[in-house]
């Protein structure tokens, strides 16, 4: 009895010595001692048996080991009914996280009971099985999680606040995203990247003196991220306010800055070109986006023309009227340009009694069509 009771009690102090060095995170000294002590006590399955085997999977988890997920999946078979089992729901789940198994996180984060977590766990619980819900996109589901500590003093709140107003942004809830980027303004981390959200909201919004106000400051910034968006909100603003000296600038930034530069984009960089009477830019830039037979063409034609005839050549000018009215897509251009075409043809004199005249018929006679079909829809 006394020998039984000697080699207890030695064996006590094994496992406490292994209990002082896991406290003192000395994981791998830990463990080995752990180990040694299970198998001095194999066939004696006591408290501290249990634990032993607990710890053990503690300190492989936390040494990311790969036997860490089997060294705890056996725990939860094998101990089922141990107080412990909730606990290494929650280290599971944070184990497959940090090995960036999301799905596998997802799962073990499921079985974990919040009521039973600390407060600093259940910070850490809600923002990981967010973010794997997030990453999985199951944003609704991640949404709701971020929620619940994006305002709270956790060290969780910066970025729960952060994929909170990212994934209210791409649903186009840009109020509720708005209030959380403008809260993240002056944080180290997310100050370079949440302005570029702040600036495309206003521009969604159609707020463009917001947007005047507070991009031009983000370029001079050596901290701003996607250079080359900023400007293209902030020329385009300037465009739909009809301010077209100061929208080229920021349009012909933006051309240089991105590889996706549209169609869309490079009619708007010569229109404003037109607007300010730079006609050389103009006619070069109008003259890159015609080869397709729709409205930016039709307008680009149109634009073109009335480059060349403030610039005195009217033979060119014909030609461009000519083109847009062929195009027949947009009547009140395809009217105009009619007109500008049949005008050019009489000045120039090409076959006056014949050209001419023909374009002049064609003009009255769309006209006259023109007339009939708003009484008609007047009716």
């Amino acid at each position: 009895m006394a020998q039984k009771t000697s080699y207890y009690t030695s064996g006590i102090e094994e496992y406490q010595k292994a209990l002082e060095l896991f406290e003192k995170e000395k994981y791998t000294e830990a463990s080995s001692v752990f180990d040694n002590f299970i198998k001095n006590q194999e066939g004696n399955e006591n408290s501290f048996f249990v634990k032993a085997h607990y710890y053990r999977a503690l300190c492989a988890a936390n040494l990311f080991n790969n036997d860490a997920e089997f060294l705890i999946s056996h725990f939860l078979v094998q101990f089922p009914e141990s107080p412990k089992v909730k606990e290494l729901y929650f280290v599971m789940g944070n184990f497959q996280y940090q090995k960036k198994k999301y799905q596998k996180a997802i799962k073990w984060y499921k079985k974990i009971d919040v009521y039973n977590l600390t407060e600093e766990k259940k910070q850490e619980y809600y923002f990981k099985s967010a973010y794997s819900y997030f990453v999985r996109g199951k944003v609704e589901e991640a949404s709701t999680r971020f929620s619940k500590i994006k305002d709270t003093d956790s060290k969780y709140a910066v970025p729960a606040k952060y994929f909170y107003g990212h994934i209210a942004f791409n649903d186009k809830k840009y109020e509720t995203a708005l209030k959380n980027f403008k809260d993240l303004e002056d944080d180290d981390l997310f100050a370079p990247i949440v302005p570029y959200y702040i600036v495309q909201i206003y521009f969604y919004q159609q707020r463009y003196e917001d947007v005047i106000r507070y991009a031009p400051a983000l370029l001079d910034s050596s901290r701003t991220r996607n250079i080359g968006d900023i400007a293209h909100v902030l020329g385009e603003s300037y465009y739909e306010t009809n301010q077209f000296d100061k929208a080229v600038p920021y349009l012909e930034k933006y051309k240089t800055h991105t590889d996706n530069f549209s169609r869309e984009d490079a009619y708007q960089l010569a229109y404003a070109y037109y607007k300010v009477a730079n006609y050389s830019k103009a006619i070069y830039s109008f003259s890159k986006i015609r080869k397709r037979q729709d409205t930016i063409s039709q307008n680009a034609y149109y634009h073109m023309a009335d480059c060349y005839l403030k610039m005195g050549d009217k033979d060119k000018a014909m030609l461009a009227f000519q083109q847009s009215y062929q195009l027949d897509l947009l009547p009140q251009v395809k009217e105009d340009a009619m007109y500008n075409y049949a005008k050019l043809t009489y000045e120039l004199s090409y076959s006056p009694f014949n050209d001419a005249i023909d374009a002049f018929e064609e003009y009255l006679i769309l006209i006259k069509i023109h007339v009939i079909t708003m009484k008609f829809i007047n009716i």
